[in-house]
């Protein structure tokens, strides 16, 4: 089953995802998917928001309902919340559209686990492409104060110092730029160790649900649609990709060893049971921060600054490939 339309970001992995566009578009499973030939968008208009919203409109007008993004996670999270917001405005838009994608970005978690069946590569690159097989996902809703707008999450969302560490690796800098584009896995170590020396913890107060609100000190919030995260890392297990339910993850009042030891063992998936950790499922998550200052909030690797957010879920809100 072809594209009908690409939407891609050759600024992805620091730069490199252009080069690996071409690698892509030009391998013979490229040109079978139709992707040398699909209408593709790549951002080098002067307002991207505006002219991705104006191409999938476009595009929806067109008939097309093959979408494939090409790109890391900030990329299909763009994407993604954009067809969402426009639908909202216009109700005569079709909802069921189906998107694929192409991981040619840094970590690409959204692919992840990259050998589950039915994924596959292209030109080495991990890809969600079976439009025959296409089902609704659940989509993760972050709200926010201050207000930064609806914003969605397709992977997971943080809070702490894997917020803080995307911050960090998104900033970047030249030597951190370099190693991501041939070592992803070590620039997300470099950012997180270089995060860990100064983080300290921050005073929360979080309610499940209708559960007891409970404060702590917060080392780590992770509420997660897919267990996998930032290169390596991934959580023992997580919530079903269309169960209504988002995955907590808690580190609490870890010091920097401990911080270590949890991403050591986050790298080979060992997570419940740790001392300082606890796990849940639910449908909403509160969380406000106690201390004065902004906090990090990381929606699949973008982040912003608040000091209270509201998690949820919306079922079975966008067509995914598997």
């Amino acid at each position: 089953m072809q594209a009908d339309a690409v939407i891609l970001n050759p600024k992805a992995n620091a730069g490199a995802a252009a080069r690996r566009w071409l690698e892509v578009r030009h391998s013979s499973q490229g040109k079978e998917l139709g992707l040398d030939r699909a209408a593709t968008f790549d951002g080098s208009g002067g307002d991207l928001a505006r002219d991705l919203k104006m191409f999938l409109r476009d595009e929806l007008l067109r008939e097309s309902r093959h979408f494939v993004i090409a790109g890391g996670d900030g990329t299909v999270n763009l994407a993604l919340s954009t067809y969402l917001r426009l639908c909202a405005e216009d109700k005569t838009l079709p909802t069921d559209v189906k998107f694929g994608a192409v991981g040619i970005g840094s970590s690409n978690d959204f692919q992840k686990p990259f050998e589950a069946s039915p994924r596959s590569r292209i030109a080495g690159f991990p890809c969600r492409l079976g439009f025959d097989r296409a089902f609704a996902h659940d989509v993760g809703v972050l709200e926010t104060n201050p207000f930064h707008g609806g914003l969605f999450f397709f992977v997971n969302a943080s809070m702490g110092v894997t917020a803080e560490a995307n911050e960090r690796f998104n900033r970047g800098g030249a030597g951190l730029d370099i190693i991501k584009r041939s070592w992803t896995n070590g620039a997300i170590t470099a950012a997180a160790l270089s995060t860990f020396i100064a983080y300290s913890g921050q005073r929360i107060r979080i309610q499940l649900d209708d559960e007891p609100p409970a404060e702590l000190m917060l080392t780590n919030l992770s509420v997660i649609k897919n267990r996998y995260f930032s290169g390596s890392y991934h959580y023992d297990q997580g919530p079903g990709p269309d169960d209504g339910i988002l995955g907590v993850r808690v580190c609490i009042g870890m010091g920097r060893f401990q911080m270590l030891a949890a991403l050591k063992a986050l790298s080979k998936g060992k997570f419940s049971g740790r001392r300082k950790t606890d796990s849940a499922d639910a449908k909403v998550v509160n969380v406000r921060s106690l201390d004065a200052a902004l906090v990090a909030v990381e929606t699949d690797g973008e982040v912003i600054q608040a000091n209270s957010c509201r998690f949820s879920v919306r079922p079975k809100g966008v067509v995914l490939c598997p």
